[in-house]
């Protein structure tokens, strides 16, 4: 079990770019791993950050 003050980032990880315009969101596999090519989803189409992220 993960303590309080434990920092160690769990993988794998979503990052994500969101802007104006575009999101952009990949995902880190592991510690050694490369972010995935970004997925980009145009924002005005999706009403909360859950739906971006979901296409």
């Amino acid at each position: 079990m993960a303590s309080e003050n434990d920092t160690t980032l769990r993988f794998p990880v979503l990052i994500g770019d969101i802007g104006g315009t575009n999101a952009r969101f990949s995902i880190v596999l592991d510690a050694n791993s490369e972010a995935t090519e970004p997925q980009i989803v145009q924002t005005a189409n999706f009403k909360t950050i859950d739906e971006a992220i979901q296409a």
